[in-house]
Protein backbone atom coordinates (compact mmCIF):
# COMPACT_ATOMS: atom_id res chain seq x y z
CA UNK A 1 0.00 0.00 0.00
CA UNK A 2 1.45 3.37 -0.99
CA UNK A 3 1.56 6.35 1.34
CA UNK A 4 -1.07 8.17 -0.68
CA UNK A 5 -3.45 5.19 -0.46
CA UNK A 6 -2.85 4.93 3.28
CA UNK A 7 -3.64 8.62 3.75
CA UNK A 8 -6.86 8.32 1.74
CA UNK A 9 -7.91 5.23 3.73
CA UNK A 10 -7.22 6.98 7.04
CA UNK A 11 -9.04 10.11 5.85
CA UNK A 12 -12.08 7.99 5.00
CA UNK A 13 -12.08 6.60 8.53
CA UNK A 14 -11.53 3.00 7.42
CA UNK A 15 -8.96 0.84 9.19
CA UNK A 16 -5.92 0.01 7.09
CA UNK A 17 -5.54 -3.66 6.13
CA UNK A 18 -2.43 -5.37 7.40
CA UNK A 19 -1.32 -7.32 4.34
CA UNK A 20 1.59 -8.83 6.26
CA UNK A 21 -0.80 -10.72 8.55
CA UNK A 22 -2.70 -12.18 5.62
CA UNK A 23 0.53 -13.22 3.94
CA UNK A 24 1.70 -14.97 7.13
CA UNK A 25 -1.63 -16.81 7.40
CA UNK A 26 -1.32 -17.96 3.79
CA UNK A 27 2.26 -19.07 4.33
CA UNK A 28 1.45 -21.06 7.48
CA UNK A 29 -1.63 -22.61 5.87
CA UNK A 30 0.27 -23.75 2.80
CA UNK A 31 3.18 -25.06 4.91
CA UNK A 32 0.77 -27.03 7.10
CA UNK A 33 -0.98 -28.53 4.06
CA UNK A 34 2.34 -29.46 2.48
CA UNK A 35 3.51 -31.07 5.73
CA UNK A 36 0.31 -33.10 6.11
CA UNK A 37 0.55 -34.32 2.52
CA UNK A 38 4.17 -35.31 3.00
CA UNK A 39 3.43 -36.99 6.32
CA UNK A 40 0.75 -39.16 4.71
CA UNK A 41 3.09 -40.42 2.02
CA UNK A 42 5.96 -40.83 4.48
CA UNK A 43 3.91 -43.03 6.79
CA UNK A 44 2.72 -45.14 3.83
CA UNK A 45 6.32 -45.66 2.76
CA UNK A 46 7.36 -46.84 6.21
CA UNK A 47 4.30 -48.99 6.84
CA UNK A 48 3.77 -50.50 3.38
CA UNK A 49 5.57 -53.73 4.22
CA UNK A 50 3.53 -54.22 7.41
CA UNK A 51 0.26 -53.33 5.69
CA UNK A 52 1.02 -55.68 2.79
CA UNK A 53 1.87 -58.55 5.14
CA UNK A 54 -1.19 -57.98 7.31
CA UNK A 55 -3.58 -57.84 4.36
CA UNK A 56 -1.66 -60.52 2.43
CA UNK A 57 -1.22 -58.26 -0.59
CA UNK A 58 0.86 -59.20 -3.61
CA UNK A 59 3.54 -56.75 -4.79
CA UNK A 60 1.21 -55.62 -7.58
CA UNK A 61 -1.58 -54.92 -5.09
CA UNK A 62 0.84 -53.01 -2.85
CA UNK A 63 1.89 -50.89 -5.82
CA UNK A 64 -1.77 -50.24 -6.59
CA UNK A 65 -2.26 -49.05 -3.02
CA UNK A 66 0.55 -46.52 -3.43
CA UNK A 67 -0.81 -45.43 -6.82
CA UNK A 68 -4.29 -44.94 -5.38
CA UNK A 69 -2.80 -42.80 -2.60
CA UNK A 70 -1.00 -40.57 -5.10
CA UNK A 71 -4.10 -40.26 -7.28
CA UNK A 72 -6.11 -39.39 -4.17
CA UNK A 73 -3.64 -36.61 -3.37
CA UNK A 74 -4.11 -35.14 -6.84
CA UNK A 75 -7.91 -35.40 -6.67
CA UNK A 76 -7.90 -33.85 -3.20
CA UNK A 77 -5.75 -30.98 -4.44
CA UNK A 78 -8.15 -30.32 -7.28
CA UNK A 79 -11.40 -30.70 -5.29
CA UNK A 80 -10.60 -29.19 -1.91
CA UNK A 81 -9.77 -25.62 -3.00
CA UNK A 82 -13.25 -25.30 -4.52
CA UNK A 83 -14.90 -27.03 -1.56
CA UNK A 84 -13.13 -24.92 1.04
CA UNK A 85 -13.93 -21.58 -0.62
CA UNK A 86 -16.65 -20.87 1.91
CA UNK A 87 -14.27 -21.38 4.83
CA UNK A 88 -11.56 -18.97 3.66
CA UNK A 89 -11.80 -15.55 5.26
Amino acid sequence: MSVQEAVSVLAAGQPARDEGTEARKALWGSALGYAMDGFDLLILGFMLRVISADLQLTPAQSASLVTATLIGAVVGGLVCPTGSGGFAS
